[in-house]
Parts: structure tokens; sequence; C-alpha cells
């Protein structure tokens, strides 16, 4: 009886069909599990978003009220916890609040002065090629700071005045007209200087705004 190798053909058919099969069920698996690992992590990153978006709401609702842990005081007014219902894509957020046993009290007469920044302008730059502070108003007009203003190098008001409510502090050098309260001081101290006790051997003469064009030293501050 004689054979041919007819058939040899066929064997290698179903050992590529096979192995391709494979290689598409491996796809398919892995592509499966992605797909539920992303449907658990964006349920995760939403509940995470809510509870945010609530921690959020609860501190801005602390910070625009009156809370300061006095004896029978309540976090949220009345009570303690804050329900918020409906927040994001109809889910609730309950925030409770309670007193840490360690911990610091800023004592402020109000949010404005814990918020506030030791100068109103600060400049650290110490190149010579431009000015620290460069003032160019329109002649006669008023440059207006609520602050201190400290200037890493010099304070060149070209046009128009800089004035100010408490003092100005240059590095180097002050020119054209300033007013404040003193007089501008040439800063002798390494960093801006931030609610400073003054020490002086003879009591100020007056309180009145000066305007000068000189930045004098200052006289030594402490802490």
């Amino acid at each position: 009886m004689n054979r041919d190798e007819s058939g040899a053909a066929l064997i290698l058919v179903l050992v590529l069909v096979t192995s391709v099969c494979l290689v598409i069920l491996s796809l398919l698996t892995f592509s499966s599990t992605s797909i539920r690992t992303t449907v658990e992590l964006r349920e995760q990153a939403a509940t995470a978003s809510t509870s945010d978006a609530g921690m959020a709401a609860a501190i801005n609702t602390i910070r625009n009220s009156t809370y300061n842990n006095s004896a029978g005081q309540n976090c949220f007014g009345g009570s303690d916890t804050l329900a918020l219902n409906g927040l994001a894509d109809a889910e609730s957020v309950a925030v409770t609040c309670e007193p840490d046993p360690k911990k610091v009290l800023i004592h402020c007469p109000s949010l404005s002065v814990c918020n506030r920044p030791g100068s109103a302008v600060l400049t650290l730059g110490r190149s010579g090629a431009e000015d620290g502070v460069h003032i160019d108003q329109p002649v006669g007009s008023t440059f207006r700071v609520h602050g201190v203003v400290f200037s890493n190098s010099n304070i060149n008001v070209v046009k128009g005045n800089l004035t100010t409510n408490t003092r100005v502090y240059a590095r180097t050098s002050c020119s054209g007209t300033i007013m404040s309260v003193p007089s501008p001081r040439r800063a002798t101290t390494a960093t801006p200087p931030t609610r400073w006790a003054t020490t002086r051997t003879t009591r100020p003469r007056s309180r009145r705004r000066r305007s000068t064009g000189r930045c004098p030293p200052a006289p030594p501050r402490t802490r």
C-alpha cells in the first residue's frame, strides 16, 4: 500500500490556526482585564474627587465662619457634621469635624491679618542692569501701596510718586519722590523685614510722612 504526504500540510495548518487562536484569546483576556480595571479606577477616582470636593467645602465653611473651638461651639453652626447631598453625580458626602488635641492656636484679629504677607512689594534681583523697583507714572500721579515696599537693590521713581502707609526699604539707593512713614531706609538685613521690633536711642520727633530721594541707613533692628 502506497502512502503520499498529502495530509502533512493539514497538520501545519492546524498548528498555525491553534497558535493564532491562542494569541487572540490572550489579547481578549488582557483587553477584558483592562476594561474592568478602567471601570473600577474610574469609580475610585469619582469617589476621591467627591471626597476632595466635600473636604474643600467644609474647610471653606469653617474659614468663613467665626468658629474658634470655644467651649460649646460646633464646627458647622449647630452641628459638627456637614452633610452635602447631591454634591457630584447625585452622590452625598458627610464631613465630620473634631478638634485635634495636638493643636496650635493662631490668634488673629481678622483673617486678613493672618494672610497678609511681610511685604506688599518685594523684589530680590541684584542685577545692576535693571532697577529693583522701577515706577514710571504719569506726571503728578501716585502709585499707592498698602504695606511694606522692599527692594534688594534700588528704587527708581522716574515720574509720579510712590506712596505707602508704612515703610520703604532699598538695599542700595532711592531716587524720585517717595512718601512713607517713616522716611525710606536702606536695608541692612539679609532678608526682607517683617514685623520688626524697633529699638531707638532717642524718641522720634514726629510720625508724619516724608518725601525723600535718599535711603538713609536703617537703625539697628531686632526680631
